[in-house]
């Protein structure tokens, strides 16, 4: 779950599917507890009943009233695994330092009017930041000499998966690259054997845009084919990525096949299908009829010949900055996990535990954990149990 103010969605731009949301009249101390559930929860915990608003669901012990289910599609880039929504209920007026309104918990998100960008908004906040407001105090410790990171949404989020989206991006785009030379070295090899075939027809009184007319259909009927199995065998490459990737990954639910992506690699294997099968066509007419006449073309094989080796030459060189890259990636993952953490991770399992009431130090909370470490405990082959609230090297 997460906890937001009561403008949060609106200033998202998103509106609930059912219910009117949260209510900015309950978001104060307290106000109506009221809770809104994601469409992946409605549908699995409340069998997609659209009578689910205006009813009870139980939260820690607390019971919540449902006022609004998000859409499908949203997808709530600042906590990716987020299933429902509380207010926050912040006292406003708190002016002390020490109470929870205080806290390093909060990111903050705003919504910039029409004509404003983040370079004008930054500077705003570096105004604000430089000079204090009544309406925003301040402890002594809070200086705000670094400023505010001011930041795009979409960039916040991305900033980390960044560098490695773009290095993926290259290794695709030469992938990519590699599979048009092959396509180009095969529409070389069968232009130069239908060489004879052509030459024939031009013999016969066929125009060459009637040739053209032919090789292009038959070209792009191949690509189409090919286009069609990639994006059968791409759809199940990535549903079987996401199965096996962390569910914390953010936008994991939104990974798929993108359409300008397919179109532009359909695009670019559909320009060397024509390209380079519309070779034999546009040779000279009186080389086509001798090579119809004589069943071979020396001087389109010596022609097709040093294509084929430029394009070998290419593909080749493209295949090791690839296989250099892969293994260098290998080699560092590799090196990342013989690092010495600094105890015996070995033979170590973790489970995680949400309990609730350790707040307030509630007693049936820490008998319930007092009661989980005895029964693992006892659980054969177990050494040893312990209880913690951060794991080492997980950025806690």
């Amino acid at each position: 779950g997460q906890q937001v103010s009561a403008r949060y969605f609106d200033v998202l731009g998103v509106v609930p599917v059912l219910g009117g949301g949260l209510d900015p009249a309950a978001d104060v101390p307290g106000g109506a507890d009221q809770v809104v559930l994601s469409d992946a929860l409605w549908r699995r915990r409340f069998s997609a009943d659209p009578a689910v608003i205006g009813t009870t669901a139980r939260l820690d012990g607390r019971a919540f009233t449902v006022v609004g289910v998000m859409g499908e599609a949203f997808d709530d880039v600042q906590a990716a695994s987020a299933a429902v929504w509380t207010l926050l209920q912040y006292d406003a007026s708190q002016s002390s330092f020490d109470s929870r309104e205080w806290g390093h918990h909060l990111d903050m998100v705003a919504r910039m009017q029409r004509g404003v960008d983040v370079d004008e908004a930054r500077t705003q906040m570096e105004a604000i930041a430089a000079n204090p407001l009544p309406e925003l105090p301040r402890p002594d410790w809070a200086s705000l000499e670094q400023g505010w990171s001011v930041l795009p949404l979409r960039a916040a989020v991305a900033a980390d998966a960044r560098p490695t989206s773009l290095v993926l991006l290259g290794a695709a785009g030469l992938l990519l690259l590699i599979a048009c030379v092959n396509l180009s070295l095969l529409l070389l090899a069968r232009g130069t054997r239908r060489r004879g075939e052509l030459g024939m027809r031009l013999a016969l009184g066929a125009g060459r845009m009637r040739l053209v007319s032919y090789l292009v259909t038959e070209n792009l009927l191949v690509v189409g084919l090919g286009a069609a199995t990639g994006f059968v065998v791409a759809q199940g490459g990535i549903a079987s990525l996401v199965a096996a990737s962390p569910p914390a990954l953010s936008r994991l639910a939104a990974t798929g096949v993108d359409v300008e992506a397919f179109v532009g690699a359909v695009l670019a294997a559909a320009s060397v299908a024509i390209a380079f099968g519309l070779g034999p066509v546009f040779a000279r007419g009186d080389r086509q009829t001798q090579s119809a006449r004589e069943g071979a073309s020396r001087i389109a094989g010596r022609r097709s010949a040093r294509a084929s080796q430029w394009l070998v030459a290419s593909e080749v060189a493209v295949a090791v900055v690839l296989l250099i890259g892969a293994g260098l990636i290998m080699r560092s993952t590799q090196r990342l996990y013989s690092i010495a953490p600094g105890f015996e991770p070995d033979g170590s399992i973790v489970m995680r535990v949400h309990g609730t009431g350790l707040e307030s130090g509630d007693r049936a909370t820490h008998r319930f954990f007092d009661d989980a470490l005895a029964a693992v405990r006892d659980v054969p082959g177990v050494t040893s149990v312990a209880l913690t609230s951060q794991l080492p090297l997980s950025g806690d």
